[in-house]
């Protein structure tokens, strides 16, 4: 997954190629997941995935399924190019290009990571901030729960850094991701007791990776039979907000 540009990264908005990330995406997204994907949206069940548009500096919320209905090929693209986009840590990987249409109208923005702005999508932004009554009203007070599955360590964990360009990149993304994933929970859990709902929250165990951008297979694999565990024997959660009345 990480092929160094070289000294190419002088002349180039990211410290690895991007072929390895776009083919990966490419390999595995085919026709008959896409019939899946939209068939699941048919029934009522959606499928959002968070990019960040460097031109706006916001994060942009995609309805996967709605796109998978779609047969053109152009559709197609903007799927895949999302799930890459949607991957892209920024400098580690370059912002990909996507072509939104609007009104007969094109325009090109460049799209990087969803975590650059937020790890946990819950609600838009807009409806985090509003005050507890207008957020009762948005949701028909209704209850329930919101479960939260953080893939890492959010919290500071001590290594010794390097001092390379390398290093020093990757350690700097490993703490920002975690300070931005400790403040999406602690954001979230406030949302949970100002609605009544329940929130729980799972994390990788001490004993999995806690390397970022680690793509090793050792690593990956360790880290699969870790969450694989926790899965299997619902331990990690923990609660952070109970619902006022569970869900019929």
């Amino acid at each position: 997954m990480l092929r160094s540009r070289g000294l190419g990264v002088l002349f180039r908005p990211s410290v690895f190629r991007p072929e390895p990330l776009a083919q990966l995406v490419v390999n595995n997204v085919d026709e008959t997941l896409l019939r899946a994907v939209a068939e699941q949206h048919r029934r009522g069940r959606r499928l959002y995935v968070a990019t960040t548009s460097l031109d706006t500096q916001t994060q942009i919320v995609w309805d996967m399924g709605a796109l998978a209905q779609q047969t053109d090929e152009m559709s197609r693209l903007l799927f895949l190019d999302i799930l890459i986009a949607s991957a892209s840590i920024p400098v580690a990987f370059p912002p990909v290009p996507l072509i939104l249409s609007n009104d007969g109208n094109q325009a090109v923005e460049l799209h990087v990571d969803g975590g650059t702005v937020a790890n946990v999508l819950v609600a838009p932004e807009p409806f985090l901030l509003r005050p507890p009554d207008a957020a009762q009203t948005l949701t028909g007070g209704l209850p329930g729960r919101i479960w939260i599955i953080v893939n890492g360590h959010p919290e500071p964990t001590f290594a010794t850094a390097r001092l390379s360009g390398v290093s020093v990149a990757v350690r700097s993304f490993d703490i920002m991701r975690k300070a931005i994933t400790r403040a999406d929970v602690a954001r979230t859990a406030q949302l949970a007791r100002t609605l009544g709902m329940g929130l729980q929250v799972v994390s990788m165990p001490d004993d999995a990776p806690d390397a970022a951008l680690d793509f090793s297979q050792e690593s990956m694999l360790r880290s699969y039979e870790a969450g694989r565990r926790l899965g299997l024997d619902g331990s990690g959660w923990e609660t952070l907000a109970e619902p006022v009345a569970e869900e019929p």
